[in-house]
């Protein structure tokens, strides 16, 4: 799923067989002004169960409101997401990974020297330029579907706006593309890819295509 704004946020929602869901999204726990330095901080997989009746309203509106460390909440908004149906075995694949991510913090934030932690168990760090939640997201579902992670290499696109086109464009016989909520003009604006961007990704897929000869 892709939300937030202007570069985008990923994260994942695992919708039960009784239409309940189980939303994942993986943040870092640092300032702003370290994050956009590249320093690291300890990772936090927020978790959300959603009652069925709340997985239809999420789906309709895009918000929903994700517990934070300290007892408050994040309120966030999605406009998009790629969507594929799983079997009962790649379902409690995707949970166990992303729980693991849960459990990360959770030992983490328990610790009395969080850099030795973080240098330990380097899965538990967040960087807003290598281990985010887009790469987690792609990890997680690359359990199931290693090509979600693999359409990525060598492609460029790093940001979740940008590498949520690559996938759309790359996994468009596997994974269907749905609305979430309504996408207002600022939405599509910062969501539609340039010109130059499209061509680059067609070419590679086309590339790529040739590569593992396909047609």
């Amino acid at each position: 799923m892709d939300g937030a704004k202007v570069f985008g946020h990923s994260s994942i929602l695992v919708e039960n067989i009784d239409g309940t869901s189980e939303f994942y999204t993986y943040m870092g726990t640092g300032d702003t002004m370290s994050a956009l330095k590249g320093e690291d901080s300890l990772g936090y997989m927020g978790h959300e169960f959603l009652t069925k009746e709340e997985t239809e309203e999420f789906l309709k509106t895009g918000d929903i409101d994700v517990k934070m460390p300290g007892d408050w909440y994040n309120s966030d908004n999605y406009d998009r997401a790629l969507k594929r149906s799983i079997t009962a075995e790649e379902y409690d694949q995707i949970i166990a990974t992303a729980e693991y991510y849960v459990k990360l913090y959770t030992d983490g934030n328990v610790v009395e020297d969080i850099n030795t932690y973080l240098q330990n168990e380097p899965n538990a760090i967040y960087n807003l330029y290598s281990h985010n939640c887009d790469t987690v997201a792609g990890e997680i579902l690359g359990v199931v579907d290693p090509y979600f992670v693999t359409c990525q290499e060598g492609v460029g696109h790093t940001t979740p706006n940008d590498s949520f086109y690559v996938r759309m464009v790359f996994l468009e016989d596997t994974w269907d593309f749905i609305g979430v909520g309504e996408m207002g003009d600022f939405e599509l604006a910062i969501g539609t890819p340039r010109l130059t961007d499209i061509i680059h990704v067609h070419l590679m897929k086309l590339l790529k295509g040739q590569k593992n000869g396909k047609d």
